[in-house]
């Protein structure tokens, strides 16, 4: 099935004619980044992913239909995590395993770092300040707020701001479900798991933790279990949707605005919007 690049001028071109000859004078990005941008799974198979299963399943089915329209620079943090993944991996200690996977009832997953001795499993994420803020349990809130620096120092500022100190309302949003469905997994193949972290770090620039209550920009975060059978019933009843979906045609329900972030998914990261029949504008 063939994608589409967006080129900087918001035109369209098949990523193969890209790769082959740029439409313009010169290159938006090196090649090699564009050939990693121009991959994607074809989804028209009996098995997912954990990831996969947790996006949600208009989304997928539509990219296992139609051909992604993908905008070459919103892949760098992609790729950079994909580095960084390479990286870690060939300094795992003794006692230690990472970046394989594993199968189980047609779910699959793939775990970054496993402290086997321990029972401690370790994912990477190179995330927003705001999810690892959320995660830790300050939350935003909308009104005035002091300046303390520059040369506004001293007056009120309206918008939106960030708690000076947890409320105690961690979002983890799939985070958390991702992590437990691994641990699932891992349990069905004979490795016992009793602890999942996340290796967060954060993609923003130092001037933007300032904006908020975090001091440093990588944080080691503790997630909590969740129900084995809930999860793993959830996870089979998404598996079983999106195949009926594919083997049908039939389309999936609209997105929840949870699931599309209030709209923003759909606008700017989601790759198959274009063919959504239910937005304005889709095929």
């Amino acid at each position: 099935m063939e994608n589409y690049f967006m080129c900087p001028d918001k035109k369209v071109i098949s990523c193969s004619d890209c790769i082959k000859q740029c439409r313009r004078k010169e290159r938006c990005l090196a090649l090699p980044l564009l050939v990693y941008a121009s991959r994607t799974r074809d989804l028209n198979r009996r098995h997912f992913s954990v990831t996969e299963l947790l996006s949600p399943t208009l989304q997928m089915y539509l990219k296992a239909t139609h051909g992604e329209l993908i905008k070459p620079q919103s892949i760098l943090p992609s790729a950079i995590g994909t580095a960084c993944h390479a990286i870690l991996e060939d300094c795992l200690p003794i006692g230690y395993a990472g970046e394989f996977r594993l199968e189980s009832d047609g779910i699959t997953g793939q775990m970054d770092c496993i402290d086997l001795k321990g029972k401690t499993l370790y994912d990477y994420k190179i995330t927003s300040v705001y999810k690892v803020a959320s995660m830790l349990g300050y939350s935003m809130y909308r009104g005035y707020k002091e300046i303390t620096r520059g040369k506004n120092k001293g007056e009120q500022r309206f918008g939106l701001h960030w708690t000076k100190e947890p409320n105690g309302l961690h979002d983890y949003g799939d985070y958390c479900k991702q992590q437990n469905l691994y641990r699932i997994l891992l349990a069905k193949n004979g490795i016992e798991i009793n602890d999942m972290y996340l290796q967060c770090i954060i993609k923003e620039p130092e001037s933007k933790l300032k904006e908020t209550p975090l001091k440093k920009p990588c944080y080691l975060i503790k997630l909590p279990k969740m129900n084995d059978e809930r999860l793993w019933n959830y996870a089979q009843y998404k598996k079983r949707v999106l195949l009926h979906a594919i083997d049908t045609g039939e389309l999936p329900k609209m997105c929840t605005p949870k699931e599309t972030w209030n709209g923003r998914r759909c606008k700017d990261y989601c790759n198959v919007a274009v063919h959504c029949p239910y937005m304005n504008g889709g095929k």
